[in-house]
């Protein structure tokens, strides 16, 4: 019999299964263009330092994802008898679209991520972890696509869970974007990008976030589902400060610098066009429990510094600017009005804005009235007036060529939100932000011949080239024309404003 040796003792040596090949060479086991090592200037038995802040066995973690699937199908067969998510409104089921839509498909990609480091990573207690990882990212998009299979035959719409990136809407266009371009590299670039800057900085938070929205609306199944999630978010997100431990110790941080400044911008791009939206807009009112704004940096701002002070890298270069950025939101108020006014382009249903709404967002975000309201009162006149088809678009703008999103051009409201046009090899291409632009211009040769919604559409790709056209090729023509995004609450929000003065002659807000 076995003498009970506590793991501690036992543990460094068991996931220690490093070797020197026999049959092989080494670079061709481990290739360096496929593990990364080519790209730092590391000695090579630097990586047999690299460790784990969360030590598990295989016994150990079984056993702990079994009990949470327990606990989640628990709670969701407790709930297959209830009318949620219906019964919460409509501007929270937007939230659980949009959720659904964008984050289970991601999930199944980054199996494919771990399953990089697992095979290739330069250390073997790298690649035991990285196992779990991939099996983690498995359930997640399991668990992500069952919750709205069930609602599938009430609303199509949550179908867009398995069809969104299966299509070219503008939305899977850009996640697609984002997370091809972290994950098409080697082990150590790919990890320091989505363990450290998308899962540490973004993705765990915003399964905390959600977490605490759902279980204030009274979701309880999908409060239940990510909270789980996020737990194992948590746990295999270290190993991008593993890594950087160790790039640290031989003092070989410029390329990891750089990966993290590129990398959490562009998570801060995506994030600012699904999640703030959700918090500032679509949650109910009375269930929003805090701000985009203070969510970012509360959750997003205070952790990720803190990861950073814990390693020897610096903020990223555009940090202040940053914090300015995220303090107005602008990006989240400007993509809430893109949904709104692009909504057959998404399957979820946006609503417009209520003087409730109105006065909380003035209220989280002082002057919101001003760089905004009048938008708002456009589309609220267009309703009482019997005119919706005004506050629907019918046209395209111009998309970031990096990142893929409205690359928003309104000197009206802040300098910041300028259209950037740089020229590259006789072409001209267009950016939402200086960040934008900078990643564009370091690395050229991997984004220049990519192709946005719009320069699809000038270039012919799109027909007819009108939006119908549009709607066909992101996968909204007239077949799936019941899945497009309505406003739910037309025409009567337009009505809540039916007594506001008209902007001209004062505010914009409404008479009292």
């Amino acid at each position: 019999m076995l003498p009970n040796v506590r793991r501690e003792q036992w543990y460094q040596t068991a996931t220690n299964t490093n070797w020197e090949p026999e049959y092989v060479d080494k670079d061709e086991l481990f290739p360096e263009e496929m593990s990364g090592e080519d790209k730092y200037d590391l000695p090579d038995d630097a990586w047999e330092d690299w460790e784990e802040t969360y030590k598990q066995t295989a016994r150990e973690y079984y056993e702990t994802q079994g009990e949470k699937d327990n606990a989640v199908y628990a709670v969701s067969s407790a709930m297959e008898q209830s009318d949620l998510p219906q019964a919460l409104g409509m501007g929270w089921e937007d939230v659980l679209k949009f959720h659904f839509a964008t984050v289970p498909l991601l999930e199944r990609a980054a199996v494919t991520s771990e399953a990089l480091y697992a095979r290739f990573a330069p250390d073997s207690a790298w690649r035991h972890m990285a196992h779990f990882g991939a099996m983690d990212e498995l359930r997640h998009a399991e668990l992500q696509l069952r919750l709205p299979h069930s609602f599938v035959k009430e609303d199509a719409q949550y179908d867009w869970a398995k069809k969104m990136y299966h299509t070219e809407d503008w939305a899977s266009v850009a996640g697609r974007h984002l997370f091809d371009d972290f994950k098409c590299s080697n082990a150590i670039d790919s990890a320091l990008q989505i363990t450290f800057a998308f899962e540490t900085g973004f993705t765990n938070m915003q399964f905390l976030a959600l977490a605490a929205d759902a279980a204030d609306t009274g979701d309880i199944e999908f409060a239940e589902a990510i909270s789980s999630i996020q737990t194992d978010e948590a746990r295999h997100a270290q190993q991008g400060t593993a890594i950087i431990e160790i790039l640290d110790q031989y003092d070989d941080l410029d390329r990891a610098q750089y990966l993290v400044d590129k990398s959490f911008w562009r998570c801060y791009k995506l994030f600012s066009a699904l999640t703030g939206p959700s918090m500032d807009y679509y949650t109910p009112v009375e269930d929003r429990e805090m701000s985009w704004g203070e969510f970012m940096e509360e959750w997003i701002v205070d952790q990720f510094l803190e990861n950073i002070e814990n390693t020897g890298l610096e903020k990223p270069w555009y940090w202040d600017d940053f914090l300015e950025t995220v303090r107005r939101a602008d990006t989240s108020h400007y993509m809430a009005g893109g949904h709104y006014h692009w909504r057959p382009t998404l399957p979820i249903t946006p609503p417009g804005v209520t003087e409730e709404d109105r006065e909380w967002l003035e209220e989280k975000y002082p002057g919101w009235e001003e760089r905004w309201g009048e938008k708002w009162d456009r589309h609220a006149e267009a309703m009482r007036n019997d005119n919706i088809e005004k506050t629907v678009a019918d046209d395209l703008i111009v998309l970031c060529d990096l990142c893929q999103l409205p690359a928003i051009d309104c000197d009206h409201v802040h300098d910041h939100n300028r259209l950037r046009i740089h020229e590259h090899e006789g072409e001209r291409y267009f950016f939402c932000s200086d960040q934008c632009q900078w990643i564009f211009e370091n690395e050229p040769e991997r984004y220049k011949d990519h192709k946005s919604i719009l320069r699809r559409f000038l270039d012919g790709d799109i027909q007819p080239q009108n939006l119908e056209g549009a709607l066909e090729h992101m996968g909204m023509g007239e077949e799936n024309a019941h899945e497009r995004g309505i406003d739910f609450r037309a025409p009567d929000w337009g009505d809540d404003w039916k007594d506001w003065s008209d902007p001209a002659a004062g505010t914009g807000v409404a008479d009292d």
